[in-house]
């Protein structure tokens, strides 16, 4: 009888260090689960980074092609602008 009352007063005892094991299981899990949610989070916003880049980088050709055409212009003008003064003169 008396066993049986040294086994049930360890119980409690075995449980709550069995437990404790568990707890520490469990948050070394959620520890790994945040660390690849930071992982995610980084490569998302690398991609957001990516998809704003994009349209930029798109319509980087076009800005060129206006500057180009806008120096062309200048250029006309410059040379109209030239002949105009050596035909007055």
């Amino acid at each position: 009888m008396r066993l049986n009352i040294f086994f049930i007063s360890l119980l409690p005892f075995l449980l709550f260090g069995c437990s404790r094991n568990n707890y520490a299981t469990k948050i070394g899990e959620l520890e790994k689960r945040i660390e690849r949610l930071e992982n995610l989070q980084n490569s998302i916003e690398k991609f957001e980074i990516i998809q704003q880049t994009i349209p930029i980088l798109e319509a980087l050709p076009i800005t060129i092609q206006n500057v180009e055409r806008i120096d062309r212009k200048i250029i006309e003008l410059a040379d109209d602008l030239n002949n105009h003064n050596h035909k007055s003169s």
